[in-house]
């Protein structure tokens, strides 16, 4: 008779913790999904925000390393990319965003004009700099680079195409050594 009792006491606990973890999941995904419906019912254009810290020297002047930014995913599926955004991309074979700032922007004229052994990038006839006013000097490899996309669109920025500098005019990982990139490699705008 004992064990009988200890067997009905066992099943009551187990079911009472079932219970407990069954009325806890429901309440997590009812709750989930009113937070979520909330964010599709206040916005069109629902954004995700991301806190980064950056990593590298590229933007020292604009961001400093170790600053936190915020990335705002699917900004750009409701807004346009706007010359001078800070943005976020994606760089093949690096799991974490570059940041950059947009340069040049789609039908922009592209050009390259060489003052004393270094190259300087033009925009529609405008001398790129970068936020201290700083013009970009690129080597040989950079221009080169660039070159291509000039030959190739007749020095047009072709539609969904963006070229996207980092703030140390001597280079850094950017449209001087990847190249323009695509409009789906943006994944936010970047705040600081």
């Amino acid at each position: 008779m004992k064990l009988k009792s200890n067997q009905a006491v066992l099943s009551g606990i187990i079911c009472l913790l079932i219970a407990i973890i069954l009325a806890g999941y429901f309440y997590f995904f009812a709750n989930k999904n009113v937070a979520e419906k909330s964010v599709d019912q206040s916005s069109s254009c629902p954004i995700e925000t991301e806190t980064r810290t950056v990593r590298g020297k590229s933007m020292t002047g604009l961001v400093e390393e170790n600053a936190n930014i915020k990335i705002l995913k699917g900004y750009y599926n409701c807004h346009k990319v706007q010359r001078g955004d800070l943005i976020a991309l994606s760089y093949a074979g690096n799991d974490n965003p570059l940041l950059k700032t947009i340069k040049g922007i789609p039908g922009d004229k592209l050009d390259l004009k060489n003052d004393k052994e270094k190259w300087q990038i033009e925009i529609d006839g405008q001398i790129v700099v970068n936020s201290e006013q700083k013009t970009y000097e690129l080597g040989e490899k950079e221009k080169e680079m660039l070159a291509l996309y000039i030959k190739d669109y007749q020095g047009k920025i072709p539609p969904n195409a963006y070229l996207v500098l980092g703030n140390l005019v001597e280079g850094s990982i950017d449209s001087t050594r990847f190249g323009l990139i695509d409009k789906k490699e943006i994944l936010g705008k970047a705040e600081r």
